[in-house]
């Protein structure tokens, strides 16, 4: 298969019937972390929280030949957040990103970032960062 043949969508209610699947996917995904004994929050999260964090933000699945391979979620600054950095204005956050295992290694992930810089360009934001602040506080 060609990377081209990636389609990224944004997450909405069609999706709904996906949220399980996807919960599954981020337990896979991290499942090495996890087994190290990082506890992120996508190594334990339920199918309840992984819908929290997709409308959190502006959220997107990823699909190869209509099969869920991978997501990513941008977030804009959040007042509550116990990181700093993620209260700042103007400077947004992604997170609960993933690659289903079997399709690692393929650019899904790399695509998935390129689509999410090229997002925040179009939203002016000044800057956009990644820290798995709950690996920090846990």
């Amino acid at each position: 298969m060609n990377i081209t043949e990636l389609q990224i969508k944004r997450f909405q209610k069609k999706y709904l019937r996906l949220v399980p699947e996807l919960t599954q996917l981020l337990h896979d995904a991290y499942k090495t972390l996890a087994d190290k004994g990082f506890r992120y929050t996508a190594t334990y999260q339920s199918p309840e929280k992984t819908l929290e964090r997709l409308n959190r933000g502006e959220s997107y699945l990823a699909f190869w030949d209509e099969q869920l391979v991978g997501t990513i979620s941008l977030y804009a600054p959040q007042s509550d957040s116990p990181c700093d950095y993620y209260r700042k204005e103007g400077i947004y956050h992604f997170g609960q990103y993933a690659v289903k295992p079997i399709f690692q290694g393929r650019g899904i992930g790399n695509a998935l970032l390129q689509f999410v810089e090229m997002k925040t360009k179009t939203l002016g934001v000044k800057s956009y960062l990644w820290i798995p602040p709950r690996v920090l506080w846990n």
